[in-house]
Order: C-alpha cells, then sequence, then structure tokens
C-alpha cells in the first residue's frame, strides 16, 4: 500500500536535492523545497527558506511534514564538521514531527575491502577517514529508529550520472577533455564501477517513501544502478557523443603532489581504492517492492549525462538527449521496458538571480 503526502527535501538546490524535489512532486506529493534563501524555481515545489543546519529552523520547515528528505552534502575537507552537525539537525527535526527521515547513502561504508557484489546485509568496514564519517552517520539513524525515537529510510547509491554538470567525476573529469576526443578514466578499464543515474535514485527513493509505513522502523536499500566497466562505459559514451574517443588515464600524480596544500586534493586520494576495486551494488527486494519503477538504461542514462556537455554543438546524437526522450539509437528503452512518463528534468530551468 502506498501512502503519498508532504515532503520537505533539505538541500534542494544540490545533485541529489534537486532530482529528490522533482521526483516526489512526480509522484504526487506536497513537496516543501527548502534551501537557504528560498529559492524558487522549482516545478510544482514549495520554496522554503532556512539554515538547515539549524535543529531549531529545520524543525519549523518539517511542521505537518510526512517525509524529511536529506538533500545536505558538504564539501569533502567539510565532512568532519559538516555531517554530525547534519544529522543532529535531521534526528532533531525527525524527532520532534515523527517525519520518516529519508537519507541517501553510498558505498563508502564498506571500506576498501567492498567485496565484488554489496548487498544491504554487507557489514560495513570504513578504513578511510570519509567511510568512517558516512558509517557512523548511518549508524545514529539506526540507532534513533531502532530505539522507537525516529523512523528512517536509506538508499545507498554508486557515483552519481546527473542530468547536467554539477561537479561530479562524469561531467567534470572522465568527459572534460571531450572536445580533444579524450576520456580521462580514474582506474583500469577492465574494473566493475557501481554508478546511479540521479533521476532513477530519486524515484526510487519516492516509491520507497510511499512505502513507509510497511516498511521496518530502520531500512536499508542498495540502489543497483548501473555496473560498468570503464570500458563499457567509455564506449556508452563514445556513442552518446558519436565520435571515438581515447582513453587517457587521471593524473592521480598531480592531486598527490598538491595534497599537502590542498585539501580536496588529499580527500579524492583517498577514495582512489573504488576505481581499482570491482564493485557493484545489488537488492533484489527493489523490484518487489516497486514493481512500477522502470529504470533508465545505462544508454539512455549516459547520453542524458552527457547532453549537456554537447548543448549547442551541431550534430551530436546526444544534443537532444532528455531523461524520458528516446532519440535513437542512443536513449532508447531497454528491451521489453514499458513506456514511461516523460520526467522533469531538475535544473534545466533559468536560476534565480
Amino acid at each position: 500500500m502506498t501512502q503519498i503526502g508532504t515532503a520537505l527535501v533539505v538541500g534542494a538546490r544540490g545533485r541529489f536535492g534537486r532530482h529528490a524535489t522533482a521526483a516526489f512532486a512526480e509522484a504526487g506529493w506536497r513537496v516543501r523545497a527548502m534551501t537557504r534563501t528560498g529559492a524558487r524555481g522549482f516545478e510544482n515545489a514549495e520554496p522554503v527558506a532556512g539554515d538547515a543546519l539549524d535543529p531549531e529552523a529545520l524543525t519549523r520547515a518539517a511542521e505537518d511534514a510526512d517525509v524529511i528528505v536529506n538533500g545536505l552534502n558538504a564539501p569533502y575537507p567539510d565532512w568532519r564538521e559538516a555531517l554530525p552537525r547534519t544529522t543532529h539537525a535531521l534526528l532533531t527535526a525527525a524527532k520532534a514531527t515523527g517525519a520518516t527521515l529519508v537519507h541517501p547513502g553510498n558505498v563508502y561504508g564498506y571500506g576498501s575491502a567492498i567485496p565484488a557484489r554489496a548487498t544491504p546485509d554487507t557489514p560495513y568496514r570504513p578504513d578511510t577517514v570519509k567511510g568512517r564519517l558516512r558509517a557512523e552517520q548511518e549508524m545514529r539513524l539506526r540507532a534513533a529508529a531502532e530505539a522507537g525515537e525516529i523512523r528512517c529510510i536509506v538508499l545507498r547509491g554508486g557515483d552519481f550520472l546527473d542530468t547536467e554538470i554539477a561537479g561530479n567525476w562524469f561531467d567534470s573529469h572522465m568527459t572534460a577533455k571531450l572536445d580533444a576526443g579524450r576520456f580521462v578514466y580514474p582506474g583500469p578499464l577492465d574494473r566493475v564501477h557501481a554508478w546511479s543515474f540521479l533521476p532513477d535514485f530519486a524515484a526510487v527513493i519516492a516509491g520507497l517513501a510511499a512505502r513507509r509505513e510497511a516498511l521496518p522502523p530502520f531500512a536499508a536499500f542498495n540502489h543497483p544502478g548501473h555496473a560498468l566497466t570503464g570500458a563499457e562505459l567509455l564506449a556508452l559514451t563514445a556513442r552518446a557523443a558519436g565520435r571515438p574517443l581515447a582513453p587517457r588515464p587521471f593524473p592521480w600524480w598531480a592531486l598527490r603532489l598538491a595534497a599537502p596544500v590542498w585539501p580536496m586534493g588529499r580527500e579524492l586520494v583517498e577514495m582512489r581504492y573504488l576505481w581499482s576495486t570491482p564493485h557493484r551494488l545489488e537488492d533484489p527486494r527493489l523490484a518487489a517492492l516497486l514493481p512500477e519503477h522502470v529504470p533508465h538504461s545505462a544508454e539512455a542514462a549516459v547520453a542524458a549525462a552527457l547532453a549537456p556537455r554537447l548543448e549547442g554543438r551541431p550534430g551530436g546524437p546526444a544534443a537532444t538527449a532528455r531523461v524520458g526522450a528516446a532519440p535513437a539509437p542512443v536513449a532508447a528503452p531497454a528491451a521489453g521496458a514499458s513506456p514511461r512518463r516523460p520526467l522533469p528534468v531538475p535544473g534545466r530551468r533559468p536560476r534565480p538571480a
């Protein structure tokens, strides 16, 4: 049984927050989009202004909400301070309002020993700073839920494929040299890597939130997304770009050289193992829980992620690729997929001043 209501999306301008706002609105929820300034420009969402790290402000914004969706994510160097504050504010608001907390997780908690197939039951063994911080955050949410203080849904995803250039690995590094015919990859091309296409990831979160009453107080899921080797991602990107691309290694040496004076460089180097350790996320429960969800094919996801970089360039097959569209042959739906209503494409409308 599904049950929609009011969703407060915190950090609605962020990568995940934009897509969560669109997905919940598309599913029929009343959506409040919370940003620091109360920015407008969201379709079918009420803008809310406030500091989400202020527990009192977040609690006021969440009044009468059925779910609180966490779209907050600070830059890596700020995680030591930001993640505990974020967790405290979210827990305070969830306890005070009774709203179910919906939290996007990732693979960092599995550590460098992440198995080739990670399930929700795979033990956490974090051995990096960021892995420990994310694991501690999730454990705090679990403890509060098991103590009967809140209800919480966690969906863990791989690296994001977005529909706009948002500073992730694919759009800011791998395809940054596309004009020169280069595809810059940070690991061996034969290793499987977990990816989550953000419109699909957000749609699954919205579907789980609608089934919150049927789930245990703490329910953790893994988003299967797309498990692709570097070579497979390269081939899909070249096909979407309509041109051959030559693989080039990512210059990790430059990050190591800059690490002593560049905090972000240190943080990126710490997570390098994810590009050399094969891994994918699995959770067979999702297909049974969300039979109506039809994920985009890997071809469609890569084409939509590449489209912003190709925009305005005549002749590129992906120049018209959009979520929900089906330009042939790059973004055709997977075989046997049912027709999908066009989804809103977050971030593609003019931003407020």
